[in-house]
C-alpha cells in the first residue's frame, strides 16, 4: 500500500548547474518520521541543472523525487504553479534551486508545530546567509542581519507585522498548509516583483505565523536574485516602487483591513529611499510625480506618499 505523503518539497531551478547539487543533498538528507515527496521543476535551464537533477533523482530512488524539467522555458510563476498543482502534501515547503537547508531536522521540526497549532497557516525559521568570498573563490556562510530584516522573534503572529515590515518569513525557510487545493491564487500574485512577500500575504488571509528562532536554511547571495535590483540608482528606485505596489495591492486584498499597517511598512521603505545620499531635489521630484500620475496605488495610499515626499524633499534634514 503506498503510504500517504504528508509534506511536498518543491524546488525551482533555473540555470543553477553550480549550486542545484548542494540544495538537492540538504533536501534528500532530511530525518523525518512521514512520508514527503521531492518535486523538482527545472525552466529550460540553458546549462547542465537538468543534468545534475536526473543524476540526484537516479542516486536516491526511494526519496519521492518527481522532476518536471521543461524544454520551453514559461517563467517562474508557471514553474511553480505546475508543482502546486502536482502536489500530494498536507503541507508544502519551497526551497529555490540556489538555496539549501542547514538542519537535517528542519520538515520534522516545523511539521510538529503546524500539526501542534491548528490556527498557525505556516511555520517559518531564520536563516543563515552564503555570500561569495573572492579570496577564497567559494561561498562562505555568515549570520543573517536581524535589525531591519524582519526578525520577530515572538513566536505566533499574524499578517499585519508583514504589512508592517517587522516580520519577513524567507520562502526557504517556510512550511505551510496546502491552501491551494482548495483556493486560488490572487489575481496579483503575478503582477508583483517580491515573491516570498506574495506568498505570505496569500498565506495570511487563512491563520498566522509560527516562527521558530532556528537558523535552518542558507539563502545564497548571488548576482541574478531580485534583491540585486537595489545595486545601482534606478534599480534601488524602481525595488522601492515594486515594494509600495506590492504592499498596496496585498492590503486591498484584504478590503482595507490592514491598510493603517501596510501604511507602516510603506513608509519605512520611503524613509530607507529618503536616506540614500544621492536621493535630493532631483529624484524626490520624478518619485513624485510617479505617484501622483503613473502609479497605479489606491487614491488614499497617494495622498499619504505624496505628504511624506513633500515633507523630505523641503527638510533640511532626512525624516526620522
Amino acid at each position: 500500500m503506498e503510504k500517504k505523503i504528508e509534506v511536498s518539497v518543491h524546488i525551482v531551478v533555473y540555470n543553477h548547474e553550480k549550486y542545484i547539487e548542494q540544495c538537492l543533498e540538504s533536501v534528500v538528507s532530511q530525518i523525518c518520521e512521514f512520508e514527503y515527496e521531492i518535486l523538482i521543476g527545472d525552466d529550460a535551464s540553458t546549462d547542465h541543472s537538468q543534468r545534475l537533477i536526473n543524476k540526484i533523482a537516479q542516486k536516491y530512488p526511494s526519496k519521492n523525487i518527481r522532476t518536471f524539467l521543461r524544454k520551453t522555458n514559461v517563467g517562474p510563476f508557471q514553474n511553480h504553479y505546475q508543482l502546486f498543482k502536482e502536489t500530494k502534501g498536507e503541507f508544502i515547503t519551497i526551497c529555490e534551486g540556489d538555496d539549501y537547508w542547514i538542519d537535517s531536522q528542519k520538515l520534522q521540526k516545523q511539521y510538529n508545530a503546524l500539526k501542534q497549532n491548528p490556527e498557525c497557516i505556516a511555520c517559518h525559521t531564520w536563516q543563515k546567509l552564503a555570500t561569495f568570498d573572492n579570496d577564497k573563490n567559494i561561498f562562505v556562510e555568515i549570520d543573517s542581519p536581524k535589525e531591519g530584516n524582519g526578525y520577530l522573534k515572538q513566536p505566533i503572529n499574524d499578517v499585519s507585522q508583514i504589512f508592517r515590515n517587522k516580520m519577513r518569513p524567507k520562502v526557504r525557510t517556510i512550511m505551510f498548509r496546502n491552501i491551494f487545493k482548495d483556493h486560488s491564487f490572487p489575481s496579483w500574485y503575478t503582477d508583483v516583483k517580491f515573491g516570498d512577500e506574495a506568498l505570505n500575504f496569500t498565506l495570511g488571509k487563512f491563520g498566522k505565523f509560527y516562527f521558530i528562532d532556528e537558523e535552518m536554511a542558507v539563502y545564497r547571495q548571488t548576482t541574478t536574485g531580485m534583491s540585486s535590483i537595489f545595486n545601482n540608482i534606478q534599480g534601488y528606485i524602481q525595488g522601492t516602487k515594486d515594494w509600495i505596489y506590492e504592499y498596496d495591492v496585498a492590503a486591498n486584498y484584504y478590503n482595507g483591513k490592514y491598510d493603517k499597517d501596510a501604511l507602516i511598512g510603506i513608509t519605512f521603505f520611503m524613509k530607507r529611499l529618503f536616506n540614500q545620499r544621492w536621493f535630493g531635489l532631483k529624484e524626490g521630484s520624478k518619485f513624485l510625480m510617479w505617484v501622483i500620475v503613473f502609479s497605479k496605488i489606491r487614491l488614499k495610499v497617494r495622498k499619504e506618499l505624496v505628504k511624506l515626499i513633500i515633507a523630505n524633499m523641503f527638510s533640511k534634514k532626512t525624516i526620522a
